[in-house]
This record gives structure tokens, sequence and C-alpha cells, in this order.
């Protein structure tokens, strides 16, 4: 996933807008590159959530070998498991923000693309708009799996904490967090084919514009 936030911020433009105009392709360029500008950040985020993510389940493979063997280093592991899930959450809200704020950026295309007289660039610009808003969704998919995933760890870790708790329920709910963390793993793999998708029709769109580009990607 990380690739794939590169590849929207590194999309570089070689050749300046030209003229005082407001030309409705000119506009568009500023409400694409606003929304990737609201969105520079995901990077680092997700760079973190990622590093996050690797700690996560070498504590609860820890926590699940432990349980068994030393109830006190177990204890420990838990409440470092607990703090991971919590702090993945602060960033999964971030993120969201942040995408959000950039969704709203890219409604404001609709009047340009209505403005376009080239019919192939308004179609392609419609492209471009579509391309994004199937990437949003996909994004939101992911998030509220990953956020269902995190919200089912804390419930295991508190079963986890509870002496009366039988193996039973635990068991199941070790279940649950993995199934979970499937369906995250697969939601994410739609979202980055739906960012490969929005950054070549959005190139599409600047070559038949006019717009120099260069792609670093």
């Amino acid at each position: 996933m990380n690739r794939l936030y590169r590849l929207i911020i590194m999309v570089t433009i070689i050749t300046l807008l030209t003229g005082c105009g407001t030309k409705p392709e000119d506009e568009l360029y500023k409400v694409f590159e606003s929304a990737a500008k609201q969105e520079k950040n995901m990077f680092e985020t997700t760079q973190k959530l990622q590093a996050l993510e690797v700690k996560s389940k070498q504590l609860y493979e820890e926590i699940l070998i432990t349980g068994q063997e030393n109830s006190e280093h177990a204890k420990e592991y838990l409440i470092r498991a607990i703090e991971n899930t919590k702090e993945r959450e602060k960033i999964l809200q971030e993120e969201n923000k942040m995408l959000d704020t950039a969704y709203q950026r890219m409604e404001d295309a609709a009047k340009s693309i209505r403005d376009l007289e080239e019919p192939q660039l308004k179609k392609q610009a419609k492209v471009v708009s579509k391309a994004y808003a199937d990437r949003y969704q996909a994004f939101r998919a992911m998030q509220n799996s990953y956020q269902k995933m995190l919200e089912a760890e804390l419930v295991l870790y508190e079963k986890l904490q509870s002496k009366d708790e039988k193996l039973k329920p635990i068991n199941i709910q070790v279940k649950h967090v993995n199934e979970l963390y499937v369906d995250v793993e697969t939601k994410k793999e739609f979202f980055n084919t739906y960012t490969k998708q929005y950054n070549e029709a959005k190139a599409s769109f600047y070559r038949m514009a006019k717009f120099e580009i260069e792609s670093n990607a």
C-alpha cells in the first residue's frame, strides 16, 4: 500500500499552467492536486501503522505462548498489546480525516467537468472522478473492517486478562480476530487496485489536457 500512496504524491507537473484564464481543465488540475495534497501525510501514517501491525503480531504470538507458560509475562505482553491496538486506532482516525478532506475537495470537480467543452476530455475527467469515488469507498470499507478488527482485539485481550474466562470463548474470539484480519487484507487489495486505476486515469487526463507530466513511480 505504501508504493501506491507514493504514486499519488509523486506525479509532478513539469509545465506550469500558463495564462491567467480559468479554463475548466485548469480548475480540475487544481482540484485533483489539492486532493492529493490532503493525502500527502498518509504515506507516513501508513508506515507507522504497518510498523505497529508488525509489533502487534509479535505481541499476539507472545501472548498465546506465555499465556500457557507464565501468567506474569503474559500480563506484560497484554498491556503492551492493548496500548498498540489503541495507538493504531488513533492513526486510523487520522487517516480517515485526511481522506475525508481529500474527498470533499474532489467533489468540487463536478462543475468544472460539466464546463468542459471537448467531449473526450470531459469523458476522461468523469473517469477520474469515478475512479476516485470508487477508491474512496474501498478505503471506507477497508477502514471499517480495520476498526472492527481492533475492537475484536480489545475484546480478546479483555478475555485473556480475566481469570474466570473459559478457554472456549477465548478460542472463539481468537478465530474471530483472525477472520477479521483476513477481511482487512482482502479489502486492502481492493483499495490498492482502485488507487492504481485512479492514478492511471488522472495521468491520462493530464496528457489529454496537454499538461506535461513526469511520473517518478
